[in-house]
């Protein structure tokens, strides 16, 4: 395979969405889609930018470089090292921690690193520096100073924070120094522009099929996510003079790993809400049949994630060997901004096993062999292919729906899913997916390091149907748990001494949670059916 975009250094460098550097990739990765597609455009993306100057950390007569976190604002720090570490969910350290510079191992999932920074910020400590477990590699994550997650508010970290390497981290750990100085010159730059690339192959029809990936990046970026982009070039290449299916539109999307306006906690994949958005406004998304998303692609077999409105595609896909099915689809990926617009959409991936060059120095290629990224293509063709003759099916939604919820359930639950499953008697299939997909999925998280962090039909019913299913497993603890820019839904402090009203107060919270969706889903079929007599009326 002759490779367009993987292993030439310009696009290799660190691209952060709206940066000179991601304009020029950009504007690269357009020329290869002129190249290879029918038409091809950028449009231009409004998000906040930011950059590295220089990261240093002195003590002694030594100076040692460091990576700053994304979004850490510029600052210089002096204090004394601390040297801290993880004891079940608390932090232990070798000494007092407030008014020092707190040296600590990166959490099991990098993503929780933010929680780490504002648990060592509410005792006192100036600065955090994280270092890998394992060494060579310096790791960037965008620190929020913001314990939920939000589309509409964020605040920037309240200390600065960066990153070392493990052999770095030992030699300062090895010399003991009193006192440290630690700079991060870093600038921030609202109101800038990312460049999102668009091609099309016109087919048939005026409907058409998403394919889809991002060229921002951390550091080179190689399977997050230049692969990807790879991908959609060959597909292209292989499709240009032989399609004649539904239209193809792909797209190479700025900021999916951070560009939100102000320090939003949600800073994630804001290049393609911003897309879907315009897309919403033009009415324009009732074109889209379906998202097939490219990201993370390290190793074989392949992950999917996807609305089960795609079960023909994912269980053809299983069966053929390409992968495993690993549920509905996930938050962390450009898919999820189609999911919020009730669109199907599926993510092709192996995002856990890259965890340990994720965002990292060393995600440069040298472990992703040809082999992998054809096996990658092929899958990715196959999904095209099968989603162009397989449309997604409503039924696989009342399906999934009634199989998550189980045999055990309240009787507004089973009144909820008799009017999901007459809903499309009313309206069409297409519609009765995307509004089920819109108004159901919920994305539930436990604001706190090794917290839940997850979106499904239901999410937030079925959570609270597995605390009283495992209420014994909680006795002892507090439990918290969030819906994404909505209330706090869950707060319970099982014990034996109230766990028997206790289940009563979660039975009728399970029964209000389900109202609210009978609600919803009997106020959109209401709707529908007088917006219908309307359109009768001469």
């Amino acid at each position: 395979m002759e490779y367009h975009v993987l292993h030439r250094d310009k696009f290799h460098r660190e691209a952060i969405a709206g940066s000179e550097v991601e304009h020029q990739i950009a504007s690269g990765i357009k020329e290869y889609f002129k190249e290879y597609s029918d038409w091809a455009k950028i449009i231009k993306v409004p998000l906040d930018t930011w950059e590295e100057i220089s990261c240093t950390i002195s003590f002694h007569d030594n100076i040692l470089n460091c990576k700053s976190m994304p979004f850490t604002l510029s600052g210089e720090v002096e204090g004394e090292p601390v040297f801290a570490d993880y004891l079940g969910d608390k932090i232990v350290s070798n000494k007092q921690v407030s008014g020092n510079i707190v040296f600590i191992p990166f959490p099991d999932d990098p993503d929780d690193s933010k929680y780490v920074v504002l648990k060592l910020y509410e005792h006192g400590a100036k600065a955090v520096i994280f270092y890998d477990v394992l060494p060579g590699r310096y790791r960037r994550m965008v620190i929020i100073g913001d314990e939920d997650y939000s589309f509409s508010h964020g605040a920037p970290s309240p200390i600065p924070v960066a990153s070392i390497r493990k052999e770095d981290y030992l030699r300062i750990y090895k010399e003991m120094p009193r006192r440290i100085i630690f700079r991060s010159n870093t600038k921030i730059t609202h109101n800038a522009q990312g460049y999102t690339v668009i091609a099309g192959i016109n087919g048939r029809g005026d409907r058409e099929i998403h394919v889809t990936a991002h060229h921002d990046h951390w550091f080179s970026g190689f399977s997050d996510n230049m692969v990807g982009v790879e991908l959609l070039i060959q597909l292209m290449k292989k499709y240009r003079k032989n399609w004649n299916e539904h239209n193809l539109v792909f797209i190479s999307y700025t900021a999916e790993e951070s560009g939100s306006p102000y320090f939003t906690s949600w800073y994630w994949i804001w290049g393609s809400r911003y897309y879907l958005e315009l897309l919403e406004a033009r009415n324009d998304t009732s074109k889209i049949i379906a998202d097939v998303n490219v990201d993370a692609i390290y190793t074989y077999p392949l992950h999917f994630n996807a609305n089960p409105s795609l079960m023909d595609c994912i269980n053809k896909l299983v069966e053929s060997g390409r992968g495993i099915y690993d549920g509905y689809n996930y938050t962390d990926f450009d898919s999820y901004s189609y999911t919020l617009h009730g669109i199907p959409a599926i993510t092709l991936h192996t995002l856990k096993e890259m965890k340990h060059i994720y965002h990292t120095n060393l995600d440069d290629g040298r472990e992703v062999y040809d082999y992998i990224i054809s096996n990658a293509l092929e899958t990715l063709d196959d999904t095209v292919r099968c989603i162009n003759n397989n449309m997604p099916k409503y039924r696989y939604i009342t399906k999934y729906i009634k199989e998550r919820l189980g045999d055990k359930t309240p009787l507004e639950a089973r009144n909820l899913v008799s009017k999901l499953e007459t809903i499309n008697n009313k309206i069409n299939e297409d519609a009765s997916i995307r509004i089920v997909t819109r108004e159901l999925s919920s994305i539930i998280y436990v604001p706190s390091q090794d917290g839940l962090f997850t979106s499904d039909l239901l999410a937030d019913v079925v959570e609270i149907m597995d605390k009283l299913d495992k209420i014994d497993q909680y006795i002892g603890k507090r439990i918290r748990v969030k819906v994404v820019d909505r209330e706090q839904f869950l707060d319970i402090s099982p014990t034996n001494h109230n766990k028997e009203e206790l289940i009563k107060s979660l039975q009728y919270a399970l029964i209000q949670r389900i109202n609210l969706y009978n609600k919803r889903i009997e106020d959109i079929i209401k709707n529908i059916v007088l917006y219908k007599k309307y359109e009768k009326q001469p």
